[in-house]
């Protein structure tokens, strides 16, 4: 199978996804329009995506719980830790009044770096740097991109972890595998950034053996992602 890029998959997995929503909202309709004394529901919807309580392959951003919106429009990434720079975005979802995952409005690239598979933990830190003047939610999210005509990195090739600085630990990060691509799941919510405030968060990745060969054509993508406003 031929190698698609992240954003070429988030496009056709999300179109997918609009028309489950469609069909869910209608049936939703239909059911509220033949009851006489609509019950109070409390919808707790989980990400679609490795570590978030579904299997991965599934989300229709990679590593995103997004299961409706509509379609994704692809600009150019913009440049690293720019709040303001073009980024891939994705238009916003119709409200529904249940309560969902923030859905996310569009990405920030930043610098890729390549595997080194040695075996061997290697430490990088991903940086953003909220630069506008209002606040700003974001999330880090890690891609680990094949080329288009492998090999390909399995789940089981990687293992990262993400450093949680309140336990002063190290936690490891599921990682799911779409089309070559191995990705962190996007979290139903961020981090809250002022303006001219900075995210940074430790990561380390360790290439197993077996994989070293598939490592050498692959590259590190580290990404943020941008909520949209209020969430």
């Amino acid at each position: 199978m031929t190698k698609r890029t992240a954003a070429t998959v988030a496009t056709s997995i999300l179109v997918a996804a609009t028309a489950v929503f469609a069909t869910h909202t209608a049936a939703g309709a239909s059911a509220a329009s033949s009851d006489p004394a609509p019950a109070a529901v409390s919808a707790a919807a989980g990400p679609a995506a490795p570590g978030a309580g579904a299997a991965p392959g599934s989300p229709a951003i990679p590593g995103s719980g997004v299961t409706s919106g509509s379609g994704v429009t692809s600009g150019s990434a913009g440049a690293p830790g720019s709040a303001d720079a073009p980024v891939t975005s994705v238009a916003p979802v119709a409200e529904t009044g249940a309560a969902a995952p923030a859905v996310p409005s569009g990405f920030v690239d930043l610098p890729t770096r390549p595997l080194a598979g040695d075996g061997a933990a290697h430490e990088f830190t991903v940086h953003y740097r909220n630069t506008g003047s209002t606040p700003r939610t974001v999330a880090p999210q890690i891609l680990v991109e094949s080329p288009e005509a492998g090999p390909y990195l399995a789940p089981g090739d990687v293992t990262l972890e993400r450093f949680d600085q309140a336990a002063q630990h190290w936690t490891a990060v599921p990682l799911g595998s779409q089309t070559g691509t191995l990705y962190t799941a996007i979290p139903s919510s961020g981090s809250r950034l002022a303006g001219g405030a900075d995210l940074d968060v430790r990561y380390r990745l360790t290439v197993d053996r077996a994989g070293s060969a598939a490592a050498e054509h692959a590259v590190l993508q580290p990404r943020i992602v941008l909520f949209a406003a209020g969430a």
